[in-house]
């Protein structure tokens, strides 16, 4: 595209039709992930069973927060 594509000579009342075409290449600033990923922040999930697995663990957790939302409805 060049300057002269820019210029319009036709009639003032006919309708325009304009296409454009965006390429582009996506880069991933790996400073910002890692400085999101520290202010994200940690919790701690803790029981009295200590032979509760860590996925199991979780797993109640999460199970949880559905239950949480099934109420809610």
């Amino acid at each position: 595209m060049d300057e002269t594509d820019l210029i319009y000579d036709g009639p003032w009342d006919e309708p325009l039709n304009h296409y454009f075409r965006i390429e582009g290449k996506i880069e991933t600033d790996e400073g910002a992930l890692v400085e999101e990923r520290r202010r994200f922040g940690r919790f701690v999930l803790a029981s009295n069973d200590v032979n509760l697995d860590q996925e199991l663990m979780l797993n109640y957790y999460k199970g949880q927060q559905v239950e949480t939302v099934l109420y809610n409805i």
